[in-house]
Order: C-alpha cells, then sequence, then structure tokens
C-alpha cells in the first residue's frame, strides 16, 4: 500500500521544518521566502495532481482535457489537440510535471517515502503512456468523431 501523504503544512510545521531563527529580521524574510517557494510547489502540483497519481486517474483526467480543447478548438478558442496530444503529454511529463514531482521531495515537508513517490508515479505514468498512449489517443480522436460526426 502506498504511504499516506501529509496534510497541507501548517505555518507551525513549515516554522518546524525551517528551524529556529537568530537573527530574526534578515532571517525571517529567507524563512518567508522558503515558505513561499514549498507553497508554490505544492500549489503547482494541485494542478496537475493527476500526473503524480495512478495511470487510471491520469487517463480519466487526460482524456477530459482532450474533450474540452477539442471543444475549445472548435470554436476557434485554442488549438486542436488531435495532432499533438499523445507527443504532447510526454513532454508536458518531462518538462514540467517531473521536475515539479522531484522539488516536492526536497523541502522535507513531506517523509522521504513520501516525497519520492510523485516522481515514480510519474516515471510509472510515462512508461505506461509510451506503451498505451497512442492507443488511448487514437481512441480520443475517434469518439470524438463518432459523437461530432453531424455537428462538424
Amino acid at each position: 500500500p502506498r504511504p499516506a501523504i501529509k496534510r497541507i503544512p501548517s505555518r507551525d510545521s513549515l516554522d518546524t521544518y525551517l528551524g529556529d531563527v537568530d537573527d530574526e529580521s534578515e532571517e525571517e524574510e529567507y524563512d518567508e521566502l522558503k515558505v513561499s517557494a514549498i507553497l508554490e510547489h505544492l500549489m503547482k502540483a494541485a494542478d496537475v495532481a493527476a500526473l503524480m497519481q495512478s495511470f487510471d486517474n491520469l487517463d480519466k483526467w487526460s482524456s477530459r482535457l482532450f474533450r474540452e480543447q477539442k471543444a475549445s478548438a472548435i470554436v476557434a478558442r485554442g488549438d486542436d489537440p488531435e495532432a499533438s496530444w499523445f507527443e504532447g503529454q510526454i513532454v508536458f511529463m518531462d518538462v514540467y510535471v517531473m521536475p515539479l514531482a522531484k522539488k516536492l521531495a526536497e523541502p522535507g515537508i513531506f517523509d522521504d517515502e513520501t516525497g519520492s513517490l510523485f516522481a515514480q508515479c510519474v516515471q510509472d505514468n510515462r512508461a505506461r503512456w509510451l506503451i498505451e498512449g497512442r492507443r488511448k489517443t487514437d481512441t480520443l480522436i475517434a469518439n470524438w468523431k463518432e459523437k461530432h460526426a453531424c455537428t462538424s
């Protein structure tokens, strides 16, 4: 079983992690910067959390995003994701999600096992996407075309 993820850190837990400070003004400013950086990483992770979870969850939310972007493209509110969906998922995991997952392990807010779990999930999802992603992308496209055959 996967380890439970600790709650989002409170100010007290961040203070404990960051430690006591001697020079209040300089150190307090530095601590606030560290707290801001940690919270920024957590907010970014929340936005792409499905890619750091099970493959089934990634597939569910990725499919919904594809349909949302496809619908937006039809009414000229964005680019059509169809041509680049398979490769785009890989690039997004490599360039954005994996570095972010690794950063989540750094601050020490999560225990060692939990912190490294995020990156491991991304790595596992990427490997599985390389195997199943092309077929899943083709299925998304076919389902979209079938559902919208009369309206396009």
